[in-house]
């Protein structure tokens, strides 16, 4: 999609000048210690760069940065300077040892990175369920939790509107709870809809378009729609809503676990639609 191929662009483009200037300062070190301090071989220093780039953007960029250090070091401090080529095999058993060391130290951090990260988002992950079967376990009623839910699903997962229908389909759904302040909410015409087959580990995101032509035009080009249905032994009951920005994108994994399981949640209280609900605009 348009939205997901600028993300990419921005972060690869962050991530290319990050390098860049990563590099630069490692040669300014190289040069000061090796012209200046007189340290034969200071190449090494070259994955403090590496190590840097692989902590802010994972594996990919840390090898990048390990090749380019390859390169910058031959280029420019090894004789002859100025050009890629290595007249002493010592120099050659050098650089090689800088390329290898490089990709292995970034691989290394970017993997401790990545560790740290899932362990986060799981930390996050668990708090957010707990919160979401807490409001539904300690309200006086189902009906009287969903405010308080999807507030808190909105927060986790960085939408800007979220709100619950329950109803048979999605044509006779009613808004039992909405973030929202702007009137009802408008379902547009093409939504993205959470299924989860049976045997797949992960759920995925599927775009469905209605082909009613009461279908509600989308109120902002600049989101996108996102609903995970709310169902008891294959029945369904509502839906769980979501708006997000396009530049955001689609909720990620863990974000989505978070959602599926507040949905099972909201479904094992078998909650039914109150008669003072708002329907949903179309």
């Amino acid at each position: 999609m348009e939205w997901s191929r600028s993300t990419n662009v921005r972060r690869g483009l962050l991530a290319g000048t990050a390098i860049v200037g990563a590099l630069a300062l490692a040669t300014l070190l190289v040069g000061l210690l090796e012209d200046r301090l007189h340290i034969p071989d200071a190449s090494a220093t070259y994955l403090l760069a590496v190590v840097a780039i692989a902590v802010a953007f994972g594996i990919p960029a840390a090898v990048v940065t390990a090749v380019g250090a390859f390169l910058v070091y031959d280029f420019l401090f090894v004789s002859p300077i100025g050009a890629f080529v290595v007249a002493d095999l010592q120099e050659w058993l050098n650089l090689l040892l800088l390329l290898v060391l490089g990709i292995v130290v970034g691989q290394l951090a970017g993997m401790q990175r990545s560790r740290a990260e899932t362990a986060v988002l799981r930390e996050r992950q668990a708090l957010a369920q707990y919160q979401v079967g807490r409001e539904l376990a300690t309200t006086a009623t189902a009906a009287a939790a969903m405010p308080s839910l999807v507030q808190i699903l909105r927060l986790e997962t960085g939408a800007t509107r979220a709100w619950i229908g329950l109803g048979p389909g999605v044509a006779g759904e009613r808004v039992v709870a909405d973030t929202g302040s702007a009137g009802p909410p408008a379902v547009p015409p093409s939504y993205e809809l959470l299924q989860r087959r049976a045997g797949e580990e992960t759920p995925r995101w599927v775009r469905i378009h209605d082909p009613r032509p009461a279908a509600a035009e989308a109120r902002d080009s600049q989101e996108l729609c996102y609903r995970v249905p709310i169902t008891v032994t294959d029945t369904p009951r509502g839906s769980l809503w979501l708006l997000r920005t396009r530049s955001a994108g689609p909720p990620g994994r863990g974000h989505t676990r978070v959602l599926a399981a507040a949905a099972d949640q909201v479904a094992a209280t078998r909650t039914h639609t109150p008669r003072s609900s708002i329907p949903l605009t179309r």
